[in-house]
């Protein structure tokens, strides 16, 4: 990692420091910069503000990241890994032992109620009430494999298991490129708590509240049918450059 990169690494750990209650937060960069954003993310987390969590990676194998990892000299006692793409890649690399979602990449979801499950035999659950945080090392990979209703569905499921009454609060970090699938971060956005959005020089561009702040702004918002031009003028009125 350069020093921009470090610089990166400690403003986000002060933007993701863990709350009272569960938050999600999209990361929007651009596809090249994806893995060396996981990499700085992870370093926020791990090294800045010592959480304990979960990388699900839906991009690559678990091993390659935990191996980048390693040569960056980010610690991962407190990380665990969920792996839903190794038993599909030709490209796999010797590393650490990980959770294999039986699904692969498919029916991304039924995931949330793998973490969920309560069998007594899957790591999983165990990983999972104990993160802290949940990386999902690459959202728009998860479209290649499922619809974007499955991946609505996912999402939904998910953030009602982060929000279990009987869990700690988890930050949870989705990454993609915007400009991949406009739609899927459309999607994605409407449902955070924050949007992170990085430039190609790895600075923070902008930050800006989420869907979901935004809902739990103005409770009476799901009970009113939003204007066709509704979403132009959020879109008009954004915040501002950071």
């Amino acid at each position: 990692m350069n020093d921009r990169d470090i610089q990166l690494a400690s403003a986000l750990s002060t933007e993701l420091r863990a709350g009272d209650t569960s938050l999600l937060y999209l990361v929007s960069t651009k596809y090249t910069n994806i893995v060396r954003v996981n990499l700085v993310i992870l370093k926020a987390l791990l090294d800045g503000l010592k959480l304990k969590g979960i990388v699900i990676t839906v991009d690559r194998p678990h091993q390659y990241l935990s191996h980048l990892l390693q040569l960056h000299g980010v610690g991962q006692d407190n990380l665990s890994f969920i792996d839903a793409i190794a038993a599909h890649a030709s490209d796999t690399k010797p590393g650490g032992a990980a959770v294999e979602y039986q699904h692969g990449p498919f029916h991304v979801e039924a995931l949330p109620e793998f973490l969920r499950s309560s069998n007594g035999s899957n790591p999983a659950n165990a990983n999972f009430s104990e993160a802290e945080f949940v990386l999902i090392d690459n959202v728009s990979t998860m479209l290649t494999y499922n619809t974007l209703d499955s991946l609505r569905v996912f999402l939904i499921r998910y953030v009602e298991v982060a929000n279990s009454p009987n869990r700690k609060p988890v930050t949870t970090v989705l990454v993609m490129d915007k400009d991949v699938h406009a739609e899927l971060h459309r999607l994605v956005s409407s449902m955070s708590s924050r949007v992170v959005e990085l430039s190609p020089e790895m600075t923070v561009r902008q930050i800006s509240d989420g869907g979901a702040k935004s809902k739990s702004r103005s409770p009476d918002i799901l009970a009113q049918p939003e204007r066709p031009d509704a979403t132009r003028d959020r879109m008009s009125n954004d915040g501002g450059v950071i």
